[in-house]
């Protein structure tokens, strides 16, 4: 398999066959490459406070057992 990725400012493009490919049946596929979404992830860890962090289970399980919950399921 051959794939390149490549930049070009005119209509048209030459290709290189490899020798393997020569007297075959070839599938040529010309596609615009979508740019790379940069990820969000760890944006703030330059603020991140270390030792809230080691608490954050605790913190938030502590949240979900003391919350409200439902003392009947809607629509019964």
């Amino acid at each position: 398999m051959l794939r390149e990725i490549v930049r070009t400012q005119k209509n048209e493009l030459t290709i290189k066959i490899p020798d393997e490919y020569l007297d075959k049946e070839l599938e040529v596929f010309i596609l615009p490459v979508e740019p790379k979404k940069k990820s969000l992830a760890g944006i703030f860890k330059q603020y991140a406070n270390k030792r809230l962090i080691e608490k954050e289970n605790e913190i938030a399980w502590e949240k979900v057992k003391s919350a409200r919950l439902p003392t009947r399921i809607p629509g019964q």
